[in-house]
């Protein structure tokens, strides 16, 4: 049920207590131009904090790591460790170096995988020449690790979890790109159809899992931050400091595959529903979505004004997200 969908996230007794690398979400919804799913969560690892709770606090280590970005090259089933060889033609995903990257697993922390309800692949049409299911990358809206090093702090995280006074590690932001084949049906609201409140098309959410970083925030920066490290790494020496960079070959190796999506813990089935503008259009008074729906198909676009179940006498129980 879209109406019930943020509240459907579990808050007590969450996933996330028995597997830390799940995001705790909290929210998801489409960007109105139909290319992101956001992504809203917490850091669960800050709720038992206290000096008592070092077990805990051990446990929830990686909820920090999801703040941090990973470098990810595809590569295929049965090939080396560039990407190239015989393989079955199965994708899967590698740990690797910036310069190795895909362009966009640069800054990469969740693989993303989108399927739809309407036919076998997923388009619609009826004709299975697509395959059922695309998967996208999904990274943070901004990354974290240089926000606390622009404040000029030490570490994004500490091991012994005393970091709560850096609030800025508190929300977790991060967007799921929407594969090309689907974002005018996100952005115009089609993946609920009209008249209804539940969506035809989902999402999984992969973390990716790896250790979190300790180090200085500025030893793994995206490389659109080099100058800044550059020029950090000098002043740090200048004054006899010692300041080493994150080195991901020696951390992961060159052959680190990740398991499959069937074989890793997820966030599965989380559904996509209409952009927020949208889905709230008769709070807008007169907004570019006052009328709901599609501007560009009226027959589509009437009825899109929050759906059916809105007032919660849907026609079945509301499902929520599985993990």
């Amino acid at each position: 049920s879209c109406a019930e969908f943020p509240s459907q996230f579990p808050v007590d007794d969450a996933p996330t207590d028995y597997d830390p690398f799940l995001p705790w979400i909290h929210d998801a919804f489409p960007t109105a131009d139909g290319r992101f799913v956001q992504f809203v969560a917490q850091n669960k690892r800050r709720c038992q904090s206290g000096r008592e709770m070092g077990v805990i606090k051990a446990h929830m280590q990686p909820q920090a790591s999801l703040f941090q970005h990973v470098p990810i090259k595809r590569v295929k089933a049965g090939g080396d460790a560039d990407g190239e060889g015989d393989g079955d033609g199965e994708v899967r995903y590698r740990l690797s170096s910036h310069d190795d990257a895909d362009p966009d697993g640069i800054e990469a922390r969740f693989i993303c995988r989108f399927h739809s309800t309407l036919d076998e692949d997923g388009d619609g049409d009826g004709d299975g020449d697509a395959p059922p299911y695309e998967e996208t990358l999904g990274h943070h809206n901004f990354d974290y690790d240089h926000h606390t090093f622009r404040k000029a702090y030490k570490s994004t995280f500490t091991e012994d979890g005393f970091d709560n006074h850096m609030i800025w590690s508190s929300q977790l932001l991060f967007r799921c790109p929407v594969p090309d084949r689907w974002i005018e049906t996100v952005r115009s609201g089609r993946t609920v159809p009209p008249g209804e409140d539940y969506p035809t098309l989902f999402v999984d959410v992969v973390p990716v899992r790896t250790p979190p970083r300790y180090g200085h925030p500025a030893e793994f920066l995206p490389p659109r931050y080099r100058e800044e490290t550059a020029s950090f790494a000098k002043r740090s020496r200048d004054q006899g400091k010692a300041f080493e960079l994150f080195d991901p070959t020696m951390e992961w190796g060159t052959e680190h595959v990740l398991p499959r999506v069937e074989d890793s813990g997820r966030w599965a089935n989380v559904p996509v529903c209409r952009p927020s503008l949208m889905t709230y259009a008769e709070s807008l008074e007169g907004g570019p979505y006052a009328g709901g729906g599609d501007d560009d198909d009226d027959d589509e676009g009437k009825g899109n004004d929050g759906g059916a179940d809105a007032d919660g006498e849907g026609e079945e129980d509301a499902k929520a997200p599985s993990s």
